[in-house]
């Protein structure tokens, strides 16, 4: 163990492979609670490792490659002047609210939170934590306990920031909320693990578009954590392009829990990546909720990306 500023005692990842080297120090804003989730699941990591062959829901998944590369966390400050061009290459967007987010990191200069209606809240999940985050401590505790693999724990453990996106009773918010997520690693193999939170009160409604790419050519890994938490009567559509280099990793987590007479969807377009793997997990907590996951999508002419059927 070290220790942090703060004096409490750091979170170190006793992995095997390139993972090893990552060593996440408690920042000085995270609220107590958070450093013990962040130890909890450190330990759990360290106990049981990754996943293998041995265990079905990841028979079909390649971890060699992963774990055989000597991943380093970003610094906060690499230069965004490449996802500055890439966002500008999306265009102007979809009309709404679009976070935007480099190796993990929300990047203010580059977002556009606008024309939300009354009761509707986006934006970065660390501006949360630094606030206590109570309402974050049940689903940060949820996440990695119940699915027993080591990548959601990991993110647990190394997550620095991602989206927050909370919506009252009823609040209905017509178009759709972007969440880009961008990695770019100045040479060096990064990981990043951005970690995001959609909170839907009942009868509220939103559509959600995560993008996640980068540079051709680069090496870097993604561990994404998507959690949705829709309450009685709640809508929520969620989108996601995977669109990252062909030379990169990314492996992923959607973490659905629907009450009553709620309704999901979930639509995944895989266009990039060398190796991928999108796990959903949808929960019915009430009775009468209604979810539509979906198969990813390939590009034509593109292989597709080696990667399990999402569950």
């Amino acid at each position: 163990m070290t220790t942090g500023r703060d004096g409490t005692a750091g979170v170190t990842v006793a992995l095997t492979g390139g993972l090893a080297l990552l060593e996440r120090e408690p920042g000085d804003d995270d609220p107590v609670w958070l450093t013990e989730v962040r130890r909890s699941a450190s330990e759990w990591v360290g106990e049981h490792g990754f996943p293998t062959h041995k265990d079905e829901d990841w028979r079909y998944t390649r971890l060699e490659p992963i774990l055989a590369v000597a991943f380093e966390r970003a610094s906060p400050g690499l230069g965004h002047q490449r996802a500055l061009r890439a966002i500008n290459g999306l265009g102007a967007g979809l009309g709404g609210a679009r976070l935007v987010f480099v190796n993990g990191r929300f990047v203010p200069e580059l977002s556009r939170v606008e024309k939300l209606p009354t009761g509707a809240i986006v934006t970065n999940l660390a501006s949360v934590l630094a606030e206590g985050g109570e309402c974050l401590e049940p689903i940060f505790s949820h996440t990695f306990a119940p699915f027993h693999h080591a990548f959601a724990a990991l993110n647990t453990v190394l997550s620095d920031d991602g989206a927050f996106v909370s919506l009252a009773a009823n609040a209905v918010v017509e178009a759709p909320i972007e969440l880009v997520f961008f990695s770019e690693t100045d040479g060096a193999p990064l990981v990043s693990n951005p970690r995001s939170v959609v909170l839907a009160s009942p009868g509220s409604q939103a559509t959600i578009v995560e993008t996640h790419t980068g540079p051709p050519g680069e090496v870097y890994c993604t561990n994404a954590v998507t959690e949705v938490i829709l309450e009685a009567g709640a809508n929520v559509a969620h989108y996601k392009i995977q669109d990252e280099a062909e030379s990169a990793f990314h492996l992923a987590l959607l973490d659905v829990r629907q009450d009553r007479a709620s309704h999901f969807s979930s639509h995944v377009f895989a266009l990039g990546s060398h190796i991928a793997r999108h796990e959903v997990r949808v929960c019915l907590e009430g009775r009468r909720g209604g979810r539509q996951p979906r198969r990813p999508v390939h590009a034509p002419g593109r292989p597709a990306p080696r990667q399990p059927s999402p569950r």
